[in-house]
């Protein structure tokens, strides 16, 4: 992804912030997973969460999934829609990082799941908080290349 000197300086004044804080930032409740250790080791900044490791962003912007059991080796993401909703939580997270949002393409489409709204349409699912996110990731549409 290329980026901006300013949406460099952005991720970068985030990411400080992120690591500030003495101690560490646990992602478990066994308190075994330090995000704030991995961030700073690794020079990412964490975006979304999941059960066995974590997607970032790295200073240029570029998505980094990295794994609890094996931090010390991320790998870059190349998936178009994960890389999207990544990208769009980072947006949504960090007000400073709104230009990180990604642009609905012309060859975009409506997502599936969600019919385009961003929200998943099963009400049996909306009381859980956080919310789960749908397939679209929350943006409602998903590049034509992962049409369902």
């Amino acid at each position: 992804m290329r980026t901006s000197l300013k949406l460099r300086a952005d991720i970068k004044s985030q990411f400080d912030e992120y690591i500030a804080p003495e101690g560490p930032l646990f992602a478990d409740k066994e308190e075994t997973i330090d995000l704030r250790a991995i961030a700073r080791s690794l020079n990412v900044l964490p975006v979304l969460l999941d059960w066995s490791g974590a997607y970032a962003i790295d200073p240029d912007g570029q998505v980094m999934l990295f794994m609890y059991e094996t931090p010390d080796a991320p790998v870059p993401e190349t998936d178009a829609r994960t890389i999207n909703t990544v990208l769009f939580a980072a947006a949504n997270t960090y007000p400073t990082l709104k230009a990180l949002a990604p642009v609905r393409s012309s060859t975009s489409v409506d997502c599936p799941y969600c019919a385009g709204t961003g929200l998943l349409n099963d009400p049996d699912l909306r009381h859980i908080s956080p919310p789960i996110r749908c397939f679209c990731g929350g943006l409602g549409w998903i590049p034509a290349t992962e049409k369902q």
